[in-house]
């Protein structure tokens, strides 16, 4: 993966969170894997997400979506942690449990039918859990359901 333009692994955010990797980036913003020094135990995963800081309804927007995250409880769903504003670039990022696992797609090339449809089941009952509770995932791909 490409070299991340807001951190590199060692780096600590806020005093708290020791990047380890990058795990992906792209025009929406940045993931990284993190420890939490609060919670010396958990790695996590760590979200940027690309907006001027001046762009007050983007910002509003995004606290809002990540408020009712936070109240969300699904097996299918990663539950978020904090939001905070990265104070070495005042960028926002939000904090997530991490999910290590294989893209849909890949793990579905070595699955039967029935294994597929399963998969794509829970998928589908993740979405309309997210539906449910007024919150819509605009980038739905193979690449962003991990199995």
């Amino acid at each position: 993966m490409a070299a991340s333009l807001l951190h590199i692994p060692g780096d600590i955010v806020n005093g708290r969170y020791r990047i380890i990797e990058n795990i992906g980036h792209g025009a929406t913003g940045e993931v990284f894997v993190a420890h939490d020094a609060l919670h010396s135990s958990r790695k996590l995963a760590m979200k940027y997400l690309k907006f001027a800081p001046e762009r007050k309804t983007a910002l509003e927007q995004f606290k809002s979506e990540f408020t009712t995250l936070t109240h969300l409880s699904h097996p299918h769903i990663a539950k978020v942690y904090d939001l905070e504003q990265d104070i070495s670039n005042d960028q926002f990022f939000f904090t997530s449990e991490l999910i290590e696992g294989v893209e849909f797609l890949k793990a579905a090339q070595d699955m039967g039918i029935d294994e597929i449809e399963d998969l794509f089941v829970q998928s589908l009952r993740a979405l309309e859990y997210l539906h449910g509770n007024g919150i819509f995932h605009f980038d739905i791909k193979s690449a962003n359901i991990l199995v």
